[in-house]
């Protein structure tokens, strides 16, 4: 690696594992280009809750263990009063696996189709539980596109946007 010219990452926290576990790597040759994708419009589609009904919470990508199918699980198991269910916008793998009844799968989608999809299952809150740190999280971005404030967990990447933009917890 010492012959490349320069090291590129998507995250500042991303850059700094990596100088870590590489320390012959020059930092003066490693730099952070945050990517994302530009949309056309932006939506409000967040709907607010109703006494009574289930906190509908979106969650986009494709969904296994390491995007935190379990943590899902787990919160479901521990809501008894069912006041939860988590609507899947991608796939979730295992395919064929038996799910939850709260989780609600739609299946795969374009990405001109996100708005168009979350305007049809009208959530309340978004939420991505990748269960490490991600490099920059594109789900999170369509998740703001559409106006949802979303939950994360407290990895450098996505708690430090979140925590930057206010959008979200």
């Amino acid at each position: 690696l010492k012959f490349c010219d320069a090291y590129i990452t998507t995250s500042e926290h991303a850059r700094k594992l990596v100088l870590e576990a590489m320390p012959k790597i020059s930092g003066d040759r490693f730099f952070v280009i945050p990517h994302g994708r530009d949309f056309p419009e932006f939506h409000q589609m967040r709907c607010l809750p109703e006494h009574g009904q289930p906190l509908r919470i979106l969650v986009p990508g494709n969904i296994n263990h390491s995007k935190g199918l379990a943590v899902i699980e787990g919160l479901l198991d521990h809501d008894a009063s069912g006041l939860m269910e988590y609507h899947v916008l991608g796939q979730i793998y295992p395919l064929g696996r038996n799910l939850h009844p709260r989780i609600i799968s739609h299946g795969g989608y374009e990405r001109s189709q996100f708005a168009e999809l979350a305007r049809e299952i009208r959530p309340h809150l978004g939420a991505v539980f990748s269960i490490w740190d991600e490099t920059y999280c594109h789900t999170l971005t369509e998740l703001w596109s559409v106006g949802l404030p979303t939950m994360v967990f407290d990895f450098p990447t996505l708690a430090s946007r979140v925590h930057n933009s206010g959008a979200g917890w």
